[in-house]
């Protein structure tokens, strides 16, 4: 495991660990076998490279760990679907795309809602807040759309 990097902020080497351990996961899959967290490596890769400045890699990992989790939806993994399928779009907003966030539309597996993925719901309504906070500007009307997806994770 390659997760004891991230206490020694050794990010780079955490993006390689788990980048060969996302490759184990595949040659599972590959084999038809079933890899222990087909999400956890990735998501942990992504936040090595969130940390470390590498944006291409993470946005390169975000997509495949949502399909990832489109493939598995059902399966235990830590993170599961809920918690880990919008960390891509905290990628996004680490590296200033604002306008990809507002224009994401990929959704969690079942759907983002109250009852359903709630974190990932309150994650991507926080980053399309902070989206909007960052383009707003002069500009009213974005301001006011952060002011109403702000006001959705507090709710």
């Amino acid at each position: 495991q390659y997760h004891p990097c991230l206490l020694c902020h050794r990010r780079k080497q955490g993006v390689l660990g788990n980048a060969l351990a996302h490759e184990a996961d595949d040659l599972y899959s590959a084999n038809a076998m079933m890899p222990y967290g087909p999400g956890h490596n990735t998501y942990f890769l992504i936040y090595c490279a969130n940390m470390d400045g590498q944006s291409g890699v993470a946005k390169t990992y975000g997509e495949i760990l949502r399909s990832i989790y489109d493939e598995y939806p059902d399966k235990e993994d830590s993170p599961g679907v809920n918690e880990g399928f919008n960390l891509p779009l905290t990628t996004l907003i680490r590296f200033g795309e604002y306008e990809a966030v507002l224009n994401d539309t990929w959704q969690a597996p079942g759907g983002e809602t109250e009852a359903q993925n709630s974190y990932a719901d309150l994650l991507r309504h926080w980053a399309r807040g902070m989206a909007f906070i960052n383009l707003a500007g002069e500009d009213a009307e974005n301001a006011a759309a952060a002011a109403t997806e702000l006001d959705a994770v507090r709710s």
